[in-house]
């Protein structure tokens, strides 16, 4: 059961990764609203860096910040990261590995069986999905079985 413990650790440490989160982007919030409303020194004079530099203003209108405003308004500003938690690697994985040894990939009507020699346990049938000692198989291909513990994955070949 240390796999479900380590699970359930892991969502825990989510959790409070995403309330941080949630809490860091409501204080940044609120100091751009403050910002916005506040004036900063209010006797303050424009400075014009482009006459300062000898550089000449862009040709046009100035922007429409409004139009602007509005359009990134609808927008959302903040994506949700796309990139898979880490896996703490035990070991555990590799030395279970070396217990296990492929003996066949049969194909049968309702798909592929793996026979697998467990060390003094004989050889057991597993199918995708399964059970074989603490890992979960994760796939059968006809020369590979790829087997899942806590998150790791390895393989098993000929």
């Amino acid at each position: 059961m240390s796999g479900q413990s380590d699970i359930r650790r892991t969502m825990a440490t989510c959790r409070r990764l995403m309330a941080a989160g949630v809490i860091a982007l409501g204080v940044s919030l609120v100091s751009v609203a403050i910002a916005a409303v506040i004036p900063i020194g209010g006797d303050c004079e424009p400075v014009n860096v482009a006459a300062d530099e000898g550089l000449s203003r862009p040709a046009g209108p100035p922007p429409d910040l409004d139009g602007l405003l509005r359009e990134m308004a609808g927008r959302r500003l903040i994506r949700p990261s796309q990139t898979l938690a880490a896996v703490r690697d035990s070991g555990a994985a590799a030395k279970l590995l070396g217990k296990l040894k492929l003996q066949g990939v049969v194909q049968i009507a309702d798909g592929l069986v793996a026979y697998v020699q467990v060390d003094k346990q004989g050889t057991k049938t597993v199918r995708a999905g399964e059970k074989l000692l603490d890992f979960v198989v994760k796939d059968i291909e006809p020369s590979k079985v790829t087997l899942s513990l806590e998150g790791v994955e390895v393989s098993l070949s000929h």
